[in-house]
């Protein structure tokens, strides 16, 4: 951000707001109460912090908190996004050897010969990074400053000396990871642990304190980085989330943020009232700083690359749509689903295929797909929240539609949804009719959506996956929870965090058919254990969410008690009536009307049958 403009923000925000130290904010016995106050933060630990920042806070006598990454203070360096843009940015060499297996087919390179193919590739290179493991992420980066060895890393990081004249000044240095590490796509909980307590340790070396906040490294944290951050001794977490806290409904671990770019003051005065982000969800908008935060993360591009802007819905031009196709070891199903997808009559799409750590020869029968309309991502296996999530972050569409790889697409899928959008003024959510049916393409059952979804979302699932088509900034702004337990739960939880924050449109016109067949997952999750804890974490994720317990409000008993009998049903069902049993008394113990339900007297039926001869 220009100095003048960050001055003028300072001015104004000293001048509207009551402004004092997020660590003091979140203690105020009176918060949910009060009003204009606003709480100034900064990440990474760079030089100009101290040498323009912090003259400017002086000036207008407040107090900013300050987020380092230990090592980059340590030695200097900047943080690992910095140093790619850097090396493609600056290097004169033409040859460079990415062709990791772990990388997708379009980003396997041997050659980058101009700055602009670099900064190019980078665009497309950044938002896969953020979904892959900490030693293959490592291996990318190395590769890159070894063979741009001729790109001396600027010196730009603040020292420890320029900590302590901070904290000495009044203002708060917390934790922002070790190296940079993304916590929410780390899976050893030891690493994870390593990166925030040796992290605070450093902070607490130097500075005398162990700090209260934990700012996640791009906004990058799921609820074991919570649960973890919790067990070192944090009490505070940083998101993102470009909205302001309300603390009636955030969690102290999930604080959002209001990030400002270096844009026009009128632009930056709305971002900071936020009224910007509800406007542009309002309009559908969306300009290129957020295309920039939604596909690279923090990593500054080169003002000269070209970068796509999504079509205006109001405009004349058509809706283009995002089809998100995550896809494991379904070489033999999906060419199904991709010949529906390709049949549609509407042609303003694009697919972004998302290969989920597949081990049949799946990426052998997309091959034929890839065209500049389909595009081919392969991934460590981390399951469908995850793949979801990155194809949504690498979409480019006005629309998300999250397609399952066995499911079918009616020709007139598309169309329809670009009826319903111009419909109900681009709505933020909306389910299209479906259909079950059997592997041979026989219906086994029509759906019907109740006519008002929200209001019966307590009574279970009332949506399948593929129907589904979210706005693109109400997507990333609500991505899927990607615990790996909660898999298969992961759809209603999203859609009752969306339920409680939109209506919910719905057709009864039935463009979409769901397949069913003996490898879906509703059909191969029989393990006792798993099926505990993706009913356990579901529970557990959907009465945590204050925006979900006010949209069941009465009913969250009555949730409580069906999703424990279903539970107890599924054991039931796999032959383990007696874990179900526990299960049994939870319903009842949520709601005794747990005894009119059916399911009760299903599972009674499994029980007797097990134990009496």
């Amino acid at each position: 951000m220009d100095v003048s403009l960050f001055d003028r923000c300072i001015s104004y925000i000293s001048r509207h707001y009551r402004v004092m130290l997020l660590e003091d904010m979140v203690t105020l016995p009176d918060l949910k109460g009060s009003k204009n106050i606003a709480t100034i933060v900064f990440d990474d630990g760079y030089k100009d912090n101290i040498e323009y920042a912090a003259p400017i806070l002086a000036k207008y006598k407040v107090a900013a908190s300050f987020y380092v990454v230990t090592d980059c203070i340590e030695k200097n360096i900047p943080t690992w996004t910095h140093i790619l843009e850097h090396s493609f940015q600056y290097t004169a060499k033409s040859g460079i050897n990415l062709t990791f297996d772990f990388l997708p087919l379009e980003l396997r390179v041997t050659k980058l010969p101009t700055v602009t193919e670099r900064m190019e590739y980078l665009r497309k290179l950044s938002p896969f990074l953020k979904t892959i493991s900490h030693i293959n992420r490592s291996k990318v980066i190395d590769r890159v400053k070894e063979t741009y060895d001729d790109v001396d890393l600027p010196r730009i990081m603040m020292d420890w000396q320029d900590l302590v004249e901070l904290s000495r000044a009044g203002h708060y240095i917390g934790s922002h990871t070790v190296s940079h590490s993304m916590l929410g796509t780390m899976v050893d909980d030891d690493k994870i642990k390593k990166e925030l307590l040796l992290s605070a340790q450093m902070i607490e070396k130097h500075l005398g304190y162990f700090p209260k906040t934990i700012s996640y490294p791009v906004g990058s944290y799921n609820q074991t980085t919570i649960k973890l951050a919790r067990e070192v001794g944090y009490s505070i977490g940083l998101a993102v989330g470009q909205k302001q806290y309300d603390p009636t409904i955030d969690s102290v671990f999930e604080i959002p943020r209001i990030e400002l770019y270096n844009e026009s003051w009128l632009k930056t005065r709305m971002r900071i009232v936020d009224i910007l982000e509800p406007l542009k969800a309002v309009i559908g908008y969306n300009d290129n700083a957020d295309i920039q935060k939604s596909l690279a993360g923090r990593i500054p591009l080169n003002p000269n690359t070209e970068l796509p802007v999504s079509p205006h819905p109001e405009m004349d031009t058509p809706v283009l749509f995002s089809i998100v196709v995550p896809t494991y070891n379904r070489a033999h199903l999906i060419s199904s689903t991709m010949d529906s997808i390709l049949a549609q009559t509407y042609k303003n799409y694009e697919v972004i295929i998302i290969d989920d750590g597949s081990t049949d020869n799946t990426e052998e029968v997309i091959r034929k797909y890839i065209s500049d309309k389909v595009h081919y991502y392969k991934k460590e296996n981390a399951e469908r929240a995850a793949a979801r999530n990155f194809g949504t972050q690498l979409a480019k569409g006005d629309y998300v539609n999250w397609f399952d790889s066995d499911d079918i697409m009616f020709p007139d899928h598309l169309q329809e949804a670009a009826n319903l959008i111009t419909k109900y003024n681009n709505p933020e959510v909306f389910a299209q009719g479906h259909r079950y049916q059997d592997a041979s393409g026989h219906t086994l059952q029509t759906f019907t959506y109740p006519s008002d979804i929200s209001a019966e979302m307590h009574k279970g699932n009332p949506m399948a996956n593929s129907p589904v088509l979210v706005r693109r900034d109400i997507a990333l702004a609500n991505l899927f929870n990607e615990d790996r337990g909660l898999s298969g739960s992961e759809d209603y939880e999203l859609w009752l965090r969306l339920a409680s924050q939109y209506h919910i449109y719905a057709s009864p016109k039935v463009t979409v058919a769901v397949v069913f067949h003996d490898e879906r997952s509703v059909v191969t999750m029989t393990d006792p254990d798993q099926l505990i804890i993706r009913y356990t974490k579901f529970i557990h994720y959907t009465i945590s969410n204050k925006g979900v317990v006010s949209l069941l409000a009465d009913h969250k008993k009555s949730f409580e008690m069906k999703n424990y009998l279903l539970l107890a049903v599924d054991l039931a069902n796999t032959n383990h009536p007696g874990q179900g049993k526990k299960y049994l008394k939870m319903a009842f113990l949520s709601s005794p009307k747990v005894i009119m339900e059916r399911g009760f007297y299903a599972f009674l039926k499994h029980y007797t049958r097990h134990y009496l001869p």
